[in-house]
């Protein structure tokens, strides 16, 4: 089992290295830098992909949380809209 958990961060280093590799030479004309500091840089993202992984997912659930508070679900017909802050519905006029 340790085995297999090992031989998929190797190759997650393995991957993620070269890709970062390829978008360094990529961004190279922009921004020229030493090879050694992309080598260097892309080595160390390919140590840290499972952190990388972890940070992304973080930042997908904040979006989804913020879109979920910012954007509602409509209350549905019949339901009350209004909702007093100790979450009793105030009294409504005529009933």
């Amino acid at each position: 089992m340790i085995e297999m958990w090992l031989d998929a961060y190797l190759y997650g280093w393995a991957i993620v290295s070269i890709c970062a590799l390829a978008f360094a030479e990529a961004l190279h004309e922009l921004r020229p830098s030493q090879p050694i500091a992309r080598g260097l840089l892309a080595v160390l993202a390919g140590a840290l992909w499972p952190v990388l992984v972890l940070g992304g997912l973080e930042l997908l659930g904040i979006v989804f949380f913020a879109k979920s508070v910012r954007n509602p679900e409509p209350a549905p017909p019949g339901e009350p809209l209004l909702v007093g802050a100790d979450g009793i519905e105030p009294p409504t006029a005529g009933v």
